[in-house]
Parts: structure tokens; C-alpha cells; sequence
């Protein structure tokens, strides 16, 4: 229904219901679709033993049980992860309250027991699972990181918390490049984990969150090179996404949103101008429906509460220097 009410052509001119289907129920769908996206939707872990894809030499998944064990470890702490990070929002910025004190706690053992299963996997699995399939290692790596990212900065009020993981955004981005590459090398035969979420949810998380001129762009581009993905997350473009919001992260700063090294800026974007939410929707446009961006972002007031402030911005909209 969502799909096709953002396909409406513009002849057709929309009732209050439609408008109002727009105007709430559509934001409120792809913010929750986007924030799934994030972490990405994981195969259950019950996945291996109903399901025997193939590597790209023709070698049985099941035939790698420490890929096998690793990857329903990560899946348990993936979810356990989107559960403790999707309440952040509502998280009482200032004063004592039980519920901040057991999301901090519930937060920490899980950054532990996160660090733990890294640990355990680069010291113990990952040099055989390297023979087994060095592609899978670097897709399980590639969201290991985007998870502690993700789980490390939601305790944190401001975007800028994200700027202290400029290592991790380099190697989940380094990661990508392993998987895309073996996309390319056996295109004619899909891998068991690129049917999904495969790698765009985290360039796209990457593009969003880093606010590296260099490193986000970089995203961006492995983003345009990776197969397209029919996922209800991501029916509109997700690059198209990403290219608009650096414009408007970075207006003011003299940036191209293409990757030309020459002109990228020197700075990132300060505090204010980072969108902590983005999501898409279609508005009104002197009788037709247009694709906009609803950006949020917070502002902080004198007793150390924060304001959501929101504007929008038409998808299509050309900011270009």
C-alpha cells in the first residue's frame, strides 16, 4: 500500500485520507523501516540448517561450521543490540532515572560481550574461516562493526559522538570492498548472505554516520556499485538519500556531494548541521505528490534538554555548486 501510494501519479489528485496516509502513517513506516535498516534484518538462526547455499567454488555452506558457529553468535548479539539501541531516542536526556540506568548497564555488557566475540573470533576462527570463505569473514566483521558503532554512540546526545569511530567506519568500509569484490566474481551465483540485508544497509549507515568527507563519499560510491536490492527499506534509491543529506550537511562548506578528492572540505559538519533522523516521504506540491526528505535534528537547550527541531527538503532538488 506504501509503495503504491508513492507511486500515485501526479493526474491523480489525492483525498484528505490519502494526504493524511502521506503526511503520517508513510514517515512514520520508513523511519521504523530505516532504523530496522541499520542494524539490518538477519537470516534466523535456525537459517543453516534449512537452508545449504553454495560458496562461490561450489563448496557447501554447511560444510563450514565455524562460519556456521560465528555468524548465529553475532546474530543473537545483533538483536540484542537493535533492542537496547532503538530505545535510545526516548531515553531521559538529564536527571536519575531507572530506565537510563538499566539501558547504561544493559549497554555496557553488551559493548563487553561484544568485544568479547571479536576477540575470540580474530584469535581463534578467523585464520580457518579465512580458507573457508574470506568473504563471509569480512561480511560478518563489516557488521560486527556497524553494530558497535551503532551501540557505542547511542548513549551519546550528540552526533558528533559518532567522529570518535573514524577507524571503524574505515574498516567496515574496507570489509565492503571484500564482499562487493567477491560479488563480482561470482555474479552468476549469488552468495547465501547477499539476498539479505546484504551491504547496503551498512554503506548506508556509513554514508550517514561518518561525517569524514572522504570516507562517506567512499560509501557512497561503493553504495552506486553494489546490486540493487528489492527490500521495502530501501524502494527509493538509498543513494539518492545519502547524496542529499551530505548536501545539506555540508551547505556552506564549498563541498561536492561526487567524490573528487580535490574539493572535498577540510572540516565536518558541526553539531547543528548534523540530522541525527532521516526519512522519506511524499508531500504536496501545488496539487501533485513529491518525494521529500523529513530531517531532525536536535537542538540543545539551557537546562541540557534537547529540542527536535524538523525541515524538509525535496528529494530531487538539485544543490549542486
Amino acid at each position: 500500500m506504501l509503495t503504491q501510494g508513492m507511486s500515485t501519479g501526479p493526474s491523480e489528485r489525492p483525498s484528505q485520507t490519502s494526504s493524511a496516509l502521506h503526511e503520517v502513517v508513510a514517515p512514520f513506516i520508513l523511519r521504523k523501516a530505516l532504523l530496522t535498516a541499520t542494524l539490518g534484518t538477519f537470516l534466523p538462526p535456525e537459517w543453516h540448517a534449512h537452508h545449504k547455499p553454495k560458496l562461490a567454488k561450489g563448496k557447501p555452506l554447511a560444510a563450514c561450521p565455524t562460519l556456521n558457529e560465528a555468524s548465529i553468535q553475532l546474530y543473537t548479539l545483533l538483536y540484542q543490540c537493535f533492542e537496547v539501541t532503538r530505545v535510545a531516542d526516548i531515553v531521559p536526556d538529564v536527571g536519575e532515572d531507572p530506565g537510563k540506568d538499566r539501558f547504561l548497564a544493559l549497554r555496557t555488557v553488551l559493548l563487553e560481550t561484544l568485544t568479547q566475540w571479536k576477540l575470540s573470533f580474530m584469535t581463534e576462527q578467523y585464520q580457518k574461516a579465512r580458507e573457508e570463505a574470506s568473504w563471509m569473514c569480512s561480511y560478518l566483521l563489516m557488521y560486527w562493526t556497524l553494530c558497535y558503532i551503532s551501540l557505542a554512540a547511542c548513549a551519546h546526545a550528540n552526533q558528533t559522538a559518532f567522529d570518535e569511530h573514524r577507524d571503524h567506519f574505515g574498516t567496515m568500509i574496507h570489509h565492503a570492498e571484500i564482499y562487493l569484490a567477491h560479488l563480482n566474481e561470482c555474479s552468476t551465483e549469488l552468495p547465501p548472505f547477499q539476498v539479505e540485508p546484504g551491504v547496503l544497509p551498512v554503506l548506508y549507515f556509513c554514508a550517514m554516520r561518518c561525517r569524514d568527507p572522504v570516507l562517506r563519499r567512499e560509501a557512497l560510491r561503493l553504495m552506486r556499485q553494489a546490486p540493487k536490492q528489492d527490500t521495502l527499506w530501501a524502494f527509493i534509491a538509498p543513494e539518492r538519500v545519502v547524496e542529499r543529506v551530505i548536501a545539506l550537511e555540508e551547505r556552506g562548506m564549498n563541498a561536492p556531494v561526487p567524490d573528487d578528492a580535490l574539493d572535498l572540505p577540510t572540516k565536518w559538519p558541526p553539531e547543528k548541521c548534523r540530522f541525527a533522523h532521516v526519512s522519506v516521504l511524499s508531500r504536496d506540491a501545488g496539487g501533485e505528490q513529491r518525494l521529500a526528505l523529513r530531517l531532525d535534528r536536535f537542538v540543545f537547550q539551557a537546562d541540557r534538554t534537547r529540542r527536535l527541531v524538523t525541515e524538509f527538503a525535496w528529494l530531487d532538488q538539485d544543490m549542486s555548486p
